[in-house]
């Protein structure tokens, strides 16, 4: 960015300027409606044309590209500086973007009410993906895994953090939650009245009657039943301040 100082662009009432100084190009022309201008400041350009209501621009400075068309209400643009990767994409109520900056990756789609997104910093991975009033997400930072997932009203989340798995799923009216700390394994699940509680240090269930398992530890997601209970994440050990979920 050597030697510009700033710009801006604004399409549809549209407020473009840009300030450079040493040594600056800049002209404009206008054809049948149709303007056309470029700025060219210390290897830098910059342009820009619109033909029937099509805004197409461009800018690169210091080996950094950016962007952008608007055609039929359709928005797509780009935007490169550094290594870094910036870019969106809006057709038909759908909004599509990305971008990454030094190793990390952040994008998000919208698609008829939909909502994905992920984002990766520094080894970190952080999703959510919100379809038809389902929502699912999952984090993972220092080693610590940490998802939730909400179809239809139903919560089911994990978190393992330094070694420490702590998951809960409620399922018609049914509480059902687990803990394994240290080699200990805790879990309780209430259904239909009947309390089964049981705790190990070897991880063996005592109680015939669970039918539930820990879920395996490549598992990214898992399909939860129904159900209208709202679940919070907790931890055990008082390092994860998460709140308990309330009945």
């Amino acid at each position: 960015m050597e030697g510009i100082t700033i710009w801006k662009a604004a399409v549809e009432g549209t407020a473009l300027w840009k300030a450079a100084v040493e040594g600056t190009a800049l002209w404009k022309a206008e054809v049948d409606g149709t303007t056309l201008w470029k700025a060219a400041v210390e290897d830098t350009t910059l342009w820009k044309v619109r033909v029937e209501d099509t805004t197409l621009w461009k800018a690169a400075v210091v080996g950094t590209t950016l962007w952008k068309a608007a055609v039929e209400d359709t928005i797509f643009w780009k935007a490169a500086v550094e290594g870094t990767s910036l870019c969106k994409a809006a057709v038909e109520d759908t909004t599509l973007w990305k971008v990454g900056v030094e190793g990390t990756t952040l994008w998000k789609a919208a698609v008829k009410g939909t909502t994905l997104w992920k984002a990766a910093v520094e080894g970190t991975t952080l999703w959510k993906s919100a379809v038809e009033g389902t929502t699912l997400w999952k984090a993972a930072v220092a080693g610590t895994t940490l998802w939730k997932a909400a179809v239809v009203g139903t919560t089911f989340w994990k978190a393992v953090v330094e070694d420490i798995t702590l998951w809960k799923v409620a399922v018609e009216g049914t509480n059902l939650w687990k803990a394994a700390v240290a080699g200990t394994t805790l879990w309780k699940a209430a259904m239909e009245g009947i309390t089964a509680l049981e705790g190990s240090s070897g991880g063996h269930h005592l109680s015939g009657r669970q039918q539930w398992k820990a879920p395996p530890s490549g598992r990214q997601q898992w399909r939860a039943p129904p159900s209208g209970r709202q679940l919070w994440k907790k931890t055990p050990s008082g390092r994860q301040q998460w709140r308990a979920p309330h009945s």
